[in-house]
């Protein structure tokens, strides 16, 4: 008998975990599933951020997929950071890590509580560029193409330099553009 009741009672306690484990999936609108949740706790510049794992209570640095936005000294570098601070700082979002970079950031798109793409809203406010080099999303070009024609954000500055080659770009040349 006990032999019977220890079978029911593994099965029940896999149904219970497996209900419980799928109520917890979450999605965002464009149907990604959610890996995990951070709350942000500081803002680097436009395209990087401090994220606290509560699973863990450790701090993170996450670098923002398929984004590219002005770095610091950059015109627009502040307004970048400034924007994204609006949407994510001291708040809960979404992370779907894609992988980790030289720099041992964990490259992610992030997500907004209610599912929206914030790595997408970057650019289609013209805060940041796509970066092609390491995103090939038909979808972030074409918010780009969309905010270069509707001059939107930084494409309303009158001399845009990607921020891959200001990188590149001795301290002389970047005096030029400020």
């Amino acid at each position: 008998m006990r032999k019977i009741e220890f079978i029911l009672y593994s099965i029940m306690l896999f149904i219970i975990t497996s209900c419980v484990s799928t109520e917890a999936q979450r999605f965002a609108k464009d149907g990604t599933q959610i890996d995990y949740d951070v709350y942000v706790v500081k803002i680097i510049d436009g395209d990087t951020f401090d994220g606290l794992y509560k699973s863990d209570n450790q701090v993170y640095r996450y670098r923002l997929q398929g984004v590219d936005a002005p770095e610091k000294g950059q015109p627009y570098g502040k307004k970048a950071k400034q924007y994204l601070a609006e949407l994510i700082f001291n708040k809960n979002i979404g992370i779907v890590e894609i992988n980790e970079d030289a720099y041992g950031r964990y490259v992610a798109k992030i997500y907004d509580e209610e599912g929206n793409d914030l790595c997408a809203e970057m650019i289609r406010a013209g805060m940041a560029h796509h970066f092609r080099r390491y995103d090939d999303s038909k979808y972030y070009e074409q918010l780009e193409i969309e905010a270069r024609e509707n001059r939107v954000g930084l494409w309303n500055y009158h001399d845009v330099i990607e921020p891959r080659i200001w990188r590149k770009m001795s301290k002389a040349e970047r005096d030029l553009h400020r």
